[in-house]
């Protein structure tokens, strides 16, 4: 069975978030989302870089490299080191 990925309404988003918390988490578990949909985490920082000593990487870059993991079939994982989309 596949991974299969629906995009929800904000009506539908709301009206699922609503069935499971209070109103005024499912309102701000929204505006997160609103927030991230908008690129408010996509950026990739030096702070990690300078805390440890190691550069960050994307969420794509991650995904990747852990594709196999997760039964991912004709990729072959990023190589280490270095800045990628």
């Amino acid at each position: 069975m596949g991974l299969r990925c629906e995009e929800l309404s904000v009506a539908r988003a709301r009206a699922a978030l609503s069935a499971r918390h209070c109103g005024a988490i499912a309102e701000a578990l929204l505006l997160s989302a609103a927030r991230q949909r908008d690129g408010a985490k996509e950026r990739v920082e030096n702070t990690v870089a300078a805390l440890t000593g190691c550069p960050a990487h994307t969420f794509r870059a991650w995904a990747q490299d852990h594709a196999p993991l997760f039964g991912a079939v004709g990729r072959q994982p990023a190589s280490a080191g270095g800045e990628r989309d």
